[in-house]
């Protein structure tokens, strides 16, 4: 799961995907009824185009991410004197 994470980093990329679950738990319910009971039609619409918009930048972002990084294997932690 942490795969793209440096293996000093793996408890903060945890704490921040942890957070990140816990604030969409807070704010999609208020969104979603927001926009599909408030909108109606056009909010269904709004909520389809943003689902497929943040669907289809997993793939560039992850692609991106395993570009830039070395495999965990290739990382070298050096101690700070």
């Amino acid at each position: 799961m942490f795969g793209l994470a440096p293996p000093h980093a793996h408890g903060q990329y945890q704490g921040a995907y942890g957070m990140g679950m816990q604030l969409g738990s807070m704010v999609a319910p208020v969104v979603v009824t927001t926009l599909a009971v408030g909108w109606g039609a056009p909010g269904w619409l709004v909520l389809g185009v943003l689902f497929v918009g943040l669907g289809a930048l997993v793939p560039p972002v992850v692609g991106w991410a395993s570009r830039t990084r070395a495999p965990a294997g290739e990382v070298e932690l050096t101690s700070v004197s």
